[in-house]
């Protein structure tokens, strides 16, 4: 069995190791078990559940490794390797040392490709200050819902997001 491992941490107002006040509430950094299981600093994250597209592409990945033969739908990964021109073009970033943090909305030199992209190919125009790159749209979204809603707002959404797991 693992050893259980605890997250500790102080502050000025902390009244012992791993616990901080808050108003009236008071969080503690739990330990983590053997499940795998940590609890938040934040109650809202706390609260945010696992993405069910990965539990399944975990219990994908689980029994690609068991060797059984399976089609995997859940992460929308495509079935092909990394395209030739993709992995050279990642090599020669990395040999230039373009290895740091992006900016937050993206590379600039990529947003005007893009930009010049949906011109050329879409018929539309936008601004390199318009594009804004992510890691994956459900990102996106989930970030865009927290900076504009609080706890007890309605949220409207037309159909279905994704799996509906982006707004709880």
């Amino acid at each position: 069995m693992p050893p259980t491992r605890t997250s500790t941490w102080m502050s000025s107002s902390s009244t012992r190791a791993g616990e901080h006040s808050h108003g009236k509430a008071r969080t503690t950094v739990a330990k983590a078990a053997d499940s795998g299981s940590i609890s938040s600093i934040n109650p809202r994250v706390a609260s945010v559940k696992p993405s069910k597209t990965m539990a399944l592409a975990d219990l994908a990945s689980s029994l690609k490794a068991d060797g059984v033969d399976v089609i995997s739908l859940a992460a929308g990964e495509p079935d092909f390797d990394t395209p030739r021109p993709i992995v050279e073009a990642g090599i020669e970033a990395l040999e230039r040392g373009i290895t740091r943090y992006t900016p937050n909305a993206g590379v600039p030199a990529l947003k005007k490709k893009i930009c010049e992209k949906l011109e050329r190919e879409n018929g539309v125009t936008y601004a390199p200050e318009e594009i804004v790159l992510s890691n994956g749209a459900k990102q996106s979204v989930w970030q865009g819902v927290l900076a504009c809603c609080q706890t007890g707002d309605e949220v409207v959404r037309m159909g279905e997001m994704g799996n509906g797991e982006l707004v709880g």
